[in-house]
């Protein structure tokens, strides 16, 4: 299977007419794929100004991604909420797939419109203000996955087999046979998956394993960045991933500073996004009986009704090189095995009102450790 590609990476652009700030061919730099948070293109202040690129052929579509200026709710970014998109075959006879009227944002807040466009064919795509005013974007993303068949990557259903992703990018969640539990959990929702975040990025194979999977998905990856893992030892190089995904080289993936052993962080993180946004939530990060369950009571509110948080690795409850006492109280998987049992939430590193959460949503008959040993992981699911 071939990832998802940006077919108007580089292509014609053309707008309706050039403002005070315009510099030369700048339409065509907002398929530049470098995306600043500010204007890449600016029209002047008109009724209905446009923006539209030749993709040069026809191509079966499959996503637009289209970043705003600034961050949503901004002066600057409202100016596109009206933002109609057309697409055409000619260039002459334009359909409309999406009629405007969302407030979106762009890099800054991570927050760009993602508009899922499967089924249409288009050599051109236009985005139109529906109102008079300004136009400026930062960036256009427009994808297809052209998949050719007999390479190996589908399962027995046509669907592209998490494994051998996983075996492509080279993730730990292969060996540790956490693949085929998620495909298994995950597969009839895999066409509606909108975002997803994964804590612990290492060098982003999973994260690459998630955009090939969830054809539709934002993917979301929160890390501190500095290499030092939970049972003390270091990595090098551990900002290479998330260089390359601020040089633009791994569409449909934005990286977020989160230092998961800071309260603070994981308080503002989820400050930063509404409730429940993400389908899914993984926590790989350092595997600390502290920082597991402090994470998952910070954040499952992000989850969406009927989704799941995923504590991997839970059988680090089970070693001596992470932090679990002496009498195995504080452990991630007693906390886990007691509430399946009953027992209720209950965590020295949550507060009241996280735990009481916990005990109101969780759907605990869908709740679940999987494997044994050393492979271990569990899916906690939020109630419909």
């Amino acid at each position: 299977m071939s990832e998802q590609i940006n077919i108007a990476l580089n292509k014609r652009a053309s707008q309706s007419s050039n403002s005070q700030w315009s510099q030369a061919g700048e339409a065509s730099i907002a398929v530049n794929g470098i995306k600043t948070g500010e204007f890449s293109f600016h029209t002047t202040s008109e009724e209905h100004a446009w923006w539209q690129v030749d993709l040069e052929k026809v191509f079966p579509l499959s996503m637009i991604l289209v970043y705003n200026r600034g961050v949503q709710g901004s002066r600057m970014a409202d100016r596109a909420t009206s933002m109609a998109i057309f697409v055409s075959v000619d260039g002459m006879h334009w359909e409309k797939l999406y009629a405007g009227g969302r407030p979106f944002g762009g890099v800054q807040d991570h927050k760009p419109l993602a508009l899922d466009i499967s089924g249409i064919s288009a050599r051109f795509v236009r985005l139109q203000l529906m109102e008079e005013n300004y136009f400026h974007l930062d960036e256009v993303e427009i994808y297809t996955e052209d998949v050719p068949q007999g390479d190996g990557t589908f399962n027995a259903f046509g669907a592209p087999s998490l494994s051998l992703l996983g075996r492509k990018y080279g993730t730990d969640k292969v060996p540790h046979g956490f693949c085929d539990i998620y495909e298994s959990a995950f597969s009839q929702m895999r066409p509606s998956v909108t975002h997803m975040l994964e804590i612990g990025v290492f060098f982003g194979a999973s994260l690459c394993m998630w955009r090939d999977w969830f054809p539709q998905a934002m993917i979301h990856g929160a890390d501190h960045f500095t290499g030092q893992q939970g049972n003390g030892t270091f990595f090098e190089n551990a900002e290479k991933f998330f260089n390359e995904v601020n040089a633009g080289q791994h569409p449909r993936i934005v990286l977020h500073p989160l230092d998961q052993s800071k309260r603070l962080d994981l308080v503002r993180f989820s400050d930063e996004w509404q409730q429940a946004t993400f389908d899914i939530v993984v926590d790989d990060a350092s595997h600390l009986m502290r920082d597991q369950q402090q994470t998952l009571g910070a954040l499952f509110s992000l989850v969406k009704a009927g989704g799941f948080f995923v504590i991997e690795d839970i059988h680090s409850s089970l070693c001596n090189d992470y932090d679990v006492e002496p009498d195995g109280s504080n452990s991630t998987l007693s906390m886990v095995e007691l509430a399946i049992a009953g027992h209720g939430w209950q965590s020295k590193y949550m507060s009241r009102e996280e735990m009481e959460f916990l005990n109101q949503t969780v759907d605990l008959s869908g709740t679940r450790v999987y494997g044994s040993g050393g492979s271990q992981t569990c899916l906690i699911r939020r109630r419909e």
